[in-house]
């Protein structure tokens, strides 16, 4: 399930489709201040939240591109 607040999927799609030369990866549990959304009770609770790392795919994924340029 999408927990990005911000943008809906189909926005993000739209998006990705504008570039062809995008990679698009759709991270489930991951709402659109880059943190991982666990439960819906903590949904907006994440975006005042500083101290919460990061979505670990995400870090996943950005190191993963970076070994590629």
């Amino acid at each position: 399930a999408m927990n990005d607040l911000q943008v809906p999927k189909k926005d993000a799609e739209i998006l990705a489709k504008a570039n062809p030369e995008a990679k698009f990866k759709l991270i489930g549990n991951m709402n659109h201040a880059l943190k991982e959304v666990l439960s819906k009770s903590e949904k907006s609770a994440l975006y005042s939240n500083p101290n919460l790392p990061l979505n670990g795919e995400l870090v996943h994924e950005i190191v993963k591109f970076l070994k590629q340029i």
